[in-house]
């Protein structure tokens, strides 16, 4: 079995050298607000302190900022992989059920500590990618405490599952003694949000990070909200200071809702008009939900030709379900999503728009 390992970004040495469309953070944040209490917790030297263990103070504004039912509920981690990982070595499920194409972490987990693993493909249509919602059903009433894992919205595909959806699936879980991982990671950039998280129950988890929203990849963080016992099975300080100190305070403040908002509406016009673009470019592009989408283009190895001219997309075709020809492309701002689609025309020997 091949563990892909591939992901999107590029770390600090290359921002300089390239325009980065393969990483899906927020175009729009960081908040200048974080910034500023990022850069006070420095000033102030926490990083010369250890984080508080328990993180009482951190827990206590996530669980206001999600409005979660019980501050017992809450666990904080080094972003949502190392979230996942603790999950996955407390339920140790022998039967992991995996849509396809999603977040390619879920296959190292799911290989690494399940006997079984089952994978199904969402189904594409009209240029958009659909939940296999009844065979999904059908394959969890074959299995005695499965586990299913489910990205909404998902990764790669900017899919988005309604609510009513996953509440029939948390019903069929239930009845297999079963358990449901939704990874909300996304959930911020959407208008009309589907989040799980007031519907918590003993066979749900949701694993979030905050890593995207808030666009600050290199300090790490990710929640984790679920009834599960998982206090014996943390590693101590797990959460940094910078980010126990900045994240705290900034969660007080009141501008996540204005902050979301701007990030909701430039993700919105933005998404759209760069569908436009590549589908009059010729392009073959699926709709999404989020700030990134799917492309699919044989005649040219786009990734490469990119690369050459010093931008970067995720070449997807390490992510499972996918395969060769197929891209995500994550949006920047406007003047950045300009100029792709620029080099693109040069490229492809198109005219302008």
């Amino acid at each position: 079995m091949k563990f892909w390992q591939t992901h999107g970004g590029i770390d600090w040495r290359e921002s300089e050298e390239f325009l980065d469309f393969s990483s899906n953070m927020n175009p729009v944040g960081p908040p200048e607000e974080l910034v500023q209490l990022i850069i006070e917790a420095c000033l102030k030297k926490v990083y010369k302190y250890y984080p508080n263990p328990n993180y009482e103070e951190l827990k206590s504004v996530i669980s206001d900022f999600e409005k979660v039912e019980s501050l017992n509920y809450v666990y904080v981690f080094n972003g949502a992989s190392e979230a996942l990982q603790t999950v996955f070595t407390y339920l140790k499920p022998e039967t992991t059920i995996l849509i396809k194409p999603s977040y390619v972490d879920y296959w190292r987990l799911a290989y690494t500590f399940s006997k079984n693993v089952i994978e199904l493909s969402l189904i594409v249509e009209n240029s958009k990618f659909k939940l296999p919602f009844e065979k999904l059903i059908s394959v969890i009433r074959s299995f005695n405490k499965p586990l299913v894992i489910l990205c909404n919205p998902n990764n790669p595909t900017g899919t988005l599952i309604k609510r009513e959806i996953i509440q029939e699936i948390v019903m069929e879980i239930s009845r297999r003694n079963g358990y449901l991982i939704i990874d909300e990671s996304f959930m911020n950039f959407i208008e009309n949000s589907q989040s799980f998280i007031k519907y918590i129950n003993d066979n749900l988890v949701i694993v979030k990070s905050y890593t995207k929203f808030f666009s600050i990849p290199g300090l790490r963080f990710g929640i984790c909200i679920s009834t599960l016992h998982l206090q014996d099975y943390l590693t101590p300080w797990r959460v940094n200071s910078i980010v126990d100190y900045a994240l705290s305070k900034y969660l007080r403040l009141g501008k996540v809702e204005e902050f979301k908002s701007r990030t909701i509406n430039f993700v919105k016009n933005e998404v759209s008009w760069m569908l436009s673009e590549f589908r009059r470019l010729g392009i073959r592009c699926f709709n999404s939900y989020t700030n990134f989408f799917i492309i699919k283009y044989f005649e040219k190895n786009l990734y490469n030709e990119l690369l050459k001219r010093k931008i970067k997309i995720r070449n997807a075709s390490s992510i499972p379900g996918l395969g060769e020809g197929y891209y995500r492309i994550s949006i920047r701002d406007h003047e950045d999503n300009v100029k792709l689609i620029h080099t693109l025309e040069d490229i492809l020997e198109r005219p302008g728009g």
